[in-house]
């Protein structure tokens, strides 16, 4: 860490990084529904990899139907 190994306070230690003081102390939270999903996405586009994420989506959808095009 920048603060501990350089003496320097959190505002200016996000500041010399370009970070959010606010995403520096609060990690983000993946959802269940985003872990189960890029599984599935995953293992979707191993097996058949000529398929695009068009295409994955619209295999998917039925399963999923709160997903669009731009979460895939």
């Amino acid at each position: 860490m920048v603060t501990t190994e350089h003496q320097m306070s959190e505002r200016n230690a996000c500041a010399l990084v370009g970070l959010s003081r606010d995403t520096y102390r609060h990690a983000g939270q993946t959802s269940a529904l985003n872990v189960e999903l890029r599984d599935r996405i995953v293992q979707t586009a191993h097996t058949l990899r000529h398929w695009g994420y068009r295409t994955i989506h619209d295999l998917l959808r039925p399963q999923y139907s709160e997903i669009n095009h731009k979460r895939v």
